[in-house]
């Protein structure tokens, strides 16, 4: 009895240890954009003179995400030099706006925001059409209810997107992605086209562009996804199903804590090869996973976007 408490004991102090250690080397990161050709309007349909697709480039200001009651258009923003390494998990991201105008008091407006799924994205913009839209977008995607912004230059909370990590963690998930790549993002409403939120653009000079702030984990040495457990847990990033292999020739148990060190799922005495585990009405962000055995432990991290 007294070895399996202290097996236990010991178990949970070491969950509780890798916690502690990844608490503590989560690093934040913000860019802005630099380049007034990396902050640009597409029209969407034709506007006087120009032709759907037309990419206005030199704005001072972005329309979010219409150009006038009649006329939508995609705002794509890109951020350059950002410096995530490759295989780090992120817990928060989101885009700061400043506001240029309270012309538009009429919300909330609804606006999607994606990613653009490309490891390193071209930059500056061009003038070529379709500059925004013609690009692959992530699979991950984040609806704003954008408030109304009533104060002109104001840049706080009611300008700030909500979360993006899941777009940020599916574009550095990708081959090829390294710390110092370029990001990029599209804005787009599909709702009431007589709505919009003005926001600066660096054209405007006035020191309030778009911004980006990422905070997450490195992912080396105790907080890297172990790849010799990718045919135990898997898949791992996973979408919400994931699967356990038994990795022994008896029965195994399996524990989920959430970052905090609190156990969320656990299942016990499972017989057969495989089990399957539903996290799809789970927070999305970093986990630790536990996978017992009657003569080992496996601990791994677990990454739910």
């Amino acid at each position: 009895m007294k070895s399996k408490l202290y097996k236990r004991f010991a178990m949970v102090f070491g969950t509780m240890l890798m916690f502690t250690l990844i608490a503590t080397s989560q690093t934040t990161i913000n860019v802005k954009v630099v380049d007034v050709n990396d902050d640009v309007e597409e029209y969407r349909g034709v506007f006087e003179a120009n032709p759907d697709g037309y990419m206005d480039i030199t704005s001072s200001d972005l329309e979010l995400c219409t150009q006038n009651e009649n006329n939508k258009q995609a705002v794509g923003i890109i951020f350059r030099d950002v410096q995530i390494p490759a295989g780090s998990t992120i817990t928060n991201a989101y885009v700061q706006f400043t506001c240029d105008d309270n012309d538009n008091l009429e919300g909330p407006l609804s606006i999607d925001i994606w990613g653009f799924k490309e490891a390193n994205t071209a930059a500056p913009f061009t003038d070529a059409v379709f500059g925004v839209t013609s690009r692959p977008a992530t699979t991950a995607t984040v609806n704003w209810q954008a408030p109304v912004w009533e104060i002109v230059d104001e840049r706080g909370p009611l300008e700030a997107t909500p979360d993006l990590s899941a777009i940020v963690q599916e574009i550095i998930d990708l081959t090829g992605w390294a710390a110092g790549n370029n990001l990029g993002i599209k804005l787009m409403n599909e709702e009431n086209a007589k709505i919009h939120r003005e926001a600066e653009a660096l054209d405007d000079g006035a020191g309030g562009p778009p911004e980006l702030f990422v905070t997450f984990t490195e992912g080396t040495g105790i907080n890297k996804i172990n790849p010799e457990l990718s045919n135990i847990v898997y898949p791992n990033p996973t979408e919400g199903r994931l699967f356990i292999t038994n990795p022994s020739t008896d029965r195994f148990s399996y524990e989920i804590y959430s970052i905090t060190g609190k156990l969320v799922a656990s299942r016990n005495h499972i017989s057969g090869s495989t089990t399957e585990v539903d996290m799809s009405n789970f927070a999305k962000g970093m986990y630790l996973i536990n996978i017992i055995t009657a003569d080992k432990t496996i601990t791994d991290k677990l990454i739910l976007k």
